[in-house]
């Protein structure tokens, strides 16, 4: 196995992908932006602080957006690895290729660990099963996988986590509907707890979440 079929799978999409590739790796790129910090976080972030998080979707999208129409054709045809590849090229500097890479991989390191935190607390409220079991048997089957199949064993397992993902989201709302007997009950609910604000236009940089900062913010990261 070369190293593109490793990383990139040869650049090819599956066989059975040819008619549709994009509608094939959809699962797959939704999976990578969602983990146990998005499907506990958001939720509880909008208990407490309101609906203003809901708008974060609105600056993702803008971001995905500008991704498309200009990262991508200027990316793509480069045929490079990685980010950092591009970045010694363009500035013909290795040290700054460097620099990212190392603040890429703090970053790396740091949204990990709360990545497996997150369904290792979960698993420990569900049912017992203590912390660092959880972090060391999902962070080894994780490392297992991906070592052995490179990103085509990932692309699938991301594709199959979307759709638990998805069942399971469905799931919880079509309980909690039947529980308060309907959509108009859930959002009367809301409404009456104050979490329906939208009005957090301020510039200050002390406000957790403003129009400004969920929107134009959000379309960087």
């Amino acid at each position: 196995m070369t190293r593109t079929q490793y990383l990139w799978a040869g650049r090819q999409t599956p066989s059975h992908c040819a008619t549709d590739p994009y509608m094939c790796l959809a699962p797959y790129a939704s999976s990578a932006e969602t983990s146990g910090i998005s499907l506990l976080g958001i939720p509880m972030d909008f208990y407490l602080y309101g609906e203003m998080s809901s708008l974060v979707s609105i600056g993702m999208a803008m971001g995905c957006i500008y991704a498309l129409l200009l990262l991508v054709p200027l990316m793509y045809p480069l045929r490079l690895l990685s980010l950092y590849e591009y970045l010694e090229l363009r500035f013909q500097s290795r040290s700054l290729r460097l620099l990212a890479l190392l603040i890429g991989m703090l970053q790396t390191l740091g949204y990990m660990a709360i990545a497996l935190l997150s369904p290792a607390l979960a698993l420990q409220a569900g049912v017992g099963l203590p912390v660092w079991l959880s972090v060391g048997v999902i962070g080894l089957i994780g490392t297992l996988y991906t070592a052995i199949g490179g990103i085509k064993s990932v692309v699938w397992t991301d594709a199959f986590q979307c759709f638990v993902t998805l069942g399971g989201m469905l799931t919880i709302i079509i309980r909690g509907f039947s529980v308060v007997r309907g959509g108009n009950a859930v959002f009367k609910i809301i409404q009456e707890s104050g979490r329906t604000s939208y009005s957090k236009i301020s510039l200050d940089p002390r406000v957790k979440l403003t129009w400004w900062g969920t929107t134009i913010g959000f379309s960087f990261y």
